[in-house]
């Protein structure tokens, strides 16, 4: 079966869903199956070109069994509706004229966050005439509406939710990837959707015991520094706790607000902060914290929000402080005892979780080996992405 996949993202990006498309193609490939991919070049979050790699009109390399297609990409910072949309849409363009140019191609994955990329798929499913598959990992227009960057009140609100139904109604079946996604969707079509959370490659994440002298406890914040994600409170928990000299913080990332962050951090004798890293060398800092804190606005919209950084932290039998709207991920949390809630925006509800956590060492450990049981049991990438091609492997016979 030859596969092609639309995604803005892809490694060496580390952004889940870079991450997520990755493994999914790995899985595919592993499984005799022909796996190309449509991408920009890597540049996310920053706009600075990783490394390694010149913008050309098109590349085209096979890595891992994986055809790997790069287009030209407008290099942009992740932040700033208008630029973020040129960007998206030349992607789109590019995706299209890339992906005609294939021959053999049996069924099309195209995946979001950003909605253009669900256009390009169904664009090139009439042109080729095959099905498509959109997987949903963000809720487009509602979220970017949500932060202030768009008014629901303007046409351009009304106009991208009418492309949002079309792309949706006329894809052969949409994967999304939280509960809460999953009951939106339904409103729009009830049919041929199917939940296909996130999760990480277990064998990827073998424990490592090693003896350590504790004398600080660290908690750490690990991901995109966007303005969904309230990575501001953890500052203002730091800043309660100046005084604490058994308790340290560590944030991690890029984004948005990443700048703003930092410089309100460096200002606070307990807080280290780290710009982005390789997935190897945040597995390896993730190693060295004893606690995951995940935190997201106050806002309806992320109560069924599955971020994907709580399975890192729990693979490795890091517990979490959980501060997001009330729902199915907070539920999940409590029901398998593999973290604590701390009150969505209230820093002294995060300083009594915080407090809680360094007093009970011994939790701290059960928590972990609860958190990695849960992570392997319900949600581990490979058996995930088997159950995707599953559903591939039906449309397409």
């Amino acid at each position: 079966m030859n596969i092609l996949i639309l995604s803005h993202y892809f490694p060496p990006e580390v952004n889940a869903p870079a991450k997520r498309i990755y493994d999914h193609a790995k899985i595919f490939s592993d499984l005799g199956h022909e796996v190309t991919v449509i991408t920009n070049f890597p540049n996310h979050p920053s706009g600075i070109l990783f490394k390694g790699y010149k913008n050309k009109w098109v590349s085209q390399n096979r890595t891992e069994n994986i055809n790997i297609i790069r287009v030209f990409s407008y290099l942009t910072p992740n932040k700033g509706f208008i630029k973020r949309s040129i960007n998206y849409f030349i992607y789109m363009i590019l995706s299209i004229v890339q992906g005609r140019r294939i021959k053999d191609t049996d069924i099309i994955l195209a995946t979001s966050p950003q909605l253009l990329c669900g256009l390009s798929g169904m664009i090139l499913s009439k042109i080729k005439k095959k099905p498509y598959i959109f997987e949903i990992r963000d809720i487009w227009p509602e979220s970017i509406a949500s932060l202030g960057l768009i008014s629901k009140k303007r046409l351009i609100f009304r106009i991208l939710k009418l492309l949002e139904n079309k792309i949706i109604n006329s894809a052969k079946m949409i994967i999304t990837v939280t509960s809460g996604i999953d009951s939106y969707v339904k409103k729009i079509r009830p049919e041929n959707v199917k939940l296909i959370t996130n999760g990480v490659v277990v064998s990827n994440y073998p424990i490592i015991n090693k003896s350590k002298k504790i004398k600080k406890v660290t908690f750490a914040y690990v991901g995109t520094i966007g303005n969904a994600h309230n990575v501001n409170i953890i500052l203002r928990a730091a800043e309660l706790l100046i005084d604490e000299e058994n308790i340290n913080f560590t944030i991690i990332g890029d984004g948005a607000e990443q700048q703003k962050i930092f410089e309100k951090a460096s200002n606070l004798r307990n807080v280290k902060t780290i710009p982005l890293l390789s997935a190897k060398e945040v597995i390896k800092e993730i190693r060295t914290v004893d606690v995951g804190i995940v935190t997201l606005l106050n806002d309806p919209l992320w109560k069924d929000a599955l971020p994907s950084k709580i399975f890192e932290f729990l693979i490795l039998k890091k517990p979490i402080i959980l501060s997001i709207p009330y729902g199915q991920t907070t539920k999940m949390i409590k029901k398998n005892s593999c973290g604590i809630i701390a009150e969505v925006d209230n820093p002294d509800s995060l300083v009594n979780c915080i407090k809680y956590y360094t007093n009970k060492p011994k939790l701290r450990e059960i928590h972990g080996a609860n958190g990695r049981k849960l992570v392997k049991n319900n949600f581990n990438r490979k058996k995930l992405g088997e159950e995707l091609l599953g559903y591939i492997e039906k449309i397409v016979s």
